[in-house]
């Protein structure tokens, strides 16, 4: 009975391990912060001592997903859920925060950073298809470890692991935003 009663104020956290050492810890809100428009906050502690902070606003349909690491040690990837599509997004603890342009879809996800964070555009497909193979390889558990869902009692419905690296190597299903550039060679890919 107490489990009840406390479950809605539960908080959980996810550890990720950087690739030059240190951590990135993903903090939910509880489920009583989620009825409300609430924030999830993500600390990145490296092995020097240094740590970041970023707070991304969430509420039912928008949050972050999962982080990963990179193959550049100072930085590391969030999964950001946008409603209809994935945004994935950039965080370097090496360089300071920088303003986000008003035209950016950032500007109404970002609610606080110490720290360098970019929108992956279309046109760094790298970045993309680096994703996408990480949760190729991802055994399972890992991915339910690392991700994020909606908590049901007992049960957290999350998007299936293929799905969401299916949807990396599509760009993340996203329209068209400021900033990207269309791919000429994917385009007509597209429509064949």
């Amino acid at each position: 009975m107490l489990f009840l009663i406390l479950w809605p104020v539960a908080h959980r956290a996810i550890n990720v391990p950087l690739q030059g050492g240190g951590t990135v810890t993903m903090r939910n809100p509880s489920i009583f912060e989620c009825f409300f428009t609430s924030k999830c906050s993500i600390r990145c502690s490296t092995h020097s001592g240094v740590e970041d902070r970023i707070d991304f606003g969430e509420d039912w349909f928008n949050g972050p997903f999962m982080v990963l690491p990179s193959t550049n040690a100072s930085v590391f990837f969030c999964v950001y859920d946008f409603d209809v599509d994935w945004q994935l997004i950039r965080i370097d603890p090496s360089q300071r925060f920088q303003p986000i342009p008003l035209d950016n879809p950032l500007h109404g996800i970002v609610r606080h950073s110490t720290c360098k964070i970019d929108r992956v555009l279309r046109s760094d497909t790298n970045d993309w298809s680096y994703v996408a193979a990480t949760l190729d390889k991802m055994p399972e558990r890992q991915y339910t470890e690392q991700s994020r869902g909606v908590d049901l009692l007992f049960f957290r419905l999350r998007t299936p692991r293929r799905d969401l690296a299916a949807s990396m190597r599509n760009f993340g299903d996203q329209g068209q935003y400021p900033g990207d550039v269309v791919i000429p060679w994917y385009m007509s890919s597209r429509n064949k």
